[in-house]
């Protein structure tokens, strides 16, 4: 437990809204309880089934404050004040290595940092992004545009040389002044342009803008639930919307004939392909589209369907589209948000019933979690 958390004991941080409770797992199972009543489920729910601990998250997002000479490194709140967090004990151990050294680099970098009253100045966030294992991170410059770009491209070699476990550093261009951390554009100043994660037996490519579980440990324990659940059925053909990197489609290949991940980040699809030969896959495809379009317009056969969308879910026209779609027998549903899940639900319990789930504390000592379903077609 993190109750002795500083930021959270001087009301600096209230993001970890469960740490001063010695019960939070039930308070969240009471959570869940409450959340999937309106299912009816014919299974009982289930307990969390993992152990919360600090040191998990592999990614830390910065906002930067303050004069180039004294640096603050932390968040900003709705009311745009900025409070530096760079001890926070949720980071792995090698990001929490790697801050305390962000403020050297920040005043050596000579980049005005950007104020959100004047929207004046340049450096808005650092990201650092980083593996399980603490071998290679990450590095991303937000700034707000491109002219003090030659700085960073300046300090790239000596930033490599000191920090060995830093193997891709780049900058990112949000000139919005509103509270939206990432731009479209990013510019890699290194000549690796990706890191590689290891999730049980397989390596994982990640890029800058790649979305990725924040925490390693348990999304391992939820591709390996699914991998398991797949392994106990007799399906052969599946599709795996907004696959994001492939990871459900590379636990999934071993137990199937084939498989197509559907994502629309053209960034993400690359990493999915380079993961692809780098694990020597034959039976995986995977296509840069967007996932609803990709899905109303396809002809292609598949008794199986993995859907892991973003917070809002799949939204009223997808999910009417996989109902009216005859095929498909097995569907595998995983969200970080059950609320748009069972909001979804209330189109899908037309054609699936859930059969079994699982819950996983992917984002501890806070209200929110990830569930796993998997949902069997009517006969």
């Amino acid at each position: 437990m993190i109750r002795s958390c500083q930021y959270y004991k001087n009301q600096i941080c209230s993001s970890c809204n469960f740490s001063e409770e010695a019960t939070h797992i039930e308070k969240k199972s009471e959570l869940v309880q409450k959340t999937f009543s309106n299912i009816s489920p014919i299974f009982p729910l289930p307990q969390f089934s993992n152990k919360s601990q600090a040191g998990f998250r592999n990614k830390a997002k910065l906002a930067v404050f303050g004069s180039i000479q004294n640096p603050g490194l932390g968040i900003t709140t709705s009311d745009l004040v900025q409070k530096d967090i760079s001890q926070c004990p949720l980071y792995l151990d090698g990001i929490k290595e790697l801050i305390p050294h962000l403020k050297n680099i920040i005043s050596q970098l000579d980049i005005p940092i950007y104020d959100i009253q004047t929207r004046s100045g340049e450096l808005k966030y650092i990201i650092i992004i980083g593996t399980s294992n603490s071998q290679e991170h990450m590095l991303r410059f937000v700034l707000k545009s491109k002219r003090k770009i030659e700085n960073l491209k300046k300090m790239v070699p000596s930033l490599i040389l000191n920090f060995p476990t830093v193997k891709v550093i780049s900058v990112n261009i949000q000139p919005i002044p509103h509270a939206i951390v990432e731009g479209a554009e990013e510019i890699i100043l290194t000549s690796q342009t990706e890191i590689k994660e290891t999730l049980d037996e397989y390596q994982i490519y990640l890029g800058p803008k790649c979305f990725f579980q924040t925490n390693p440990s348990v999304a391992t324990s939820l591709y390996l639930t699914f991998q398991k659940w797949l392994s106990e059925t007799n399906v052969q053909n599946a599709l795996d919307l907004y696959c994001g990197t492939g990871c459900f489609s590379f636990f999934a290949a071993k137990h199937l004939n084939s498989i197509c991940g559907v994502e629309i980040n053209s960034e993400a699809i690359d990493c999915a392909n380079k993961s692809k030969s780098l694990n020597k896959f034959k039976n995986i495809d995977f296509i840069n589209k967007d996932a609803a379009a990709y899905f109303h317009h396809t002809t292609n056969h598949f008794d199986t369907l993995i859907v892991n969308p973003p917070r809002k879910g799949l939204g009223e026209d997808l999910a009417r589209m996989i109902t009216a779609k005859k095929e498909i027998t097995l569907l595998y549903y995983s969200s970080c948000n059950a609320e748009s899940l069972v909001r979804d639900f209330e189109i899908l319990k037309y054609k699936f019933a859930p059969s079994r789930m699982a819950i996983f504390d992917m984002f501890p000592f806070t209200k929110h979690y990830e569930c796993l379903i998997e949902c069997k077609a009517f006969s």
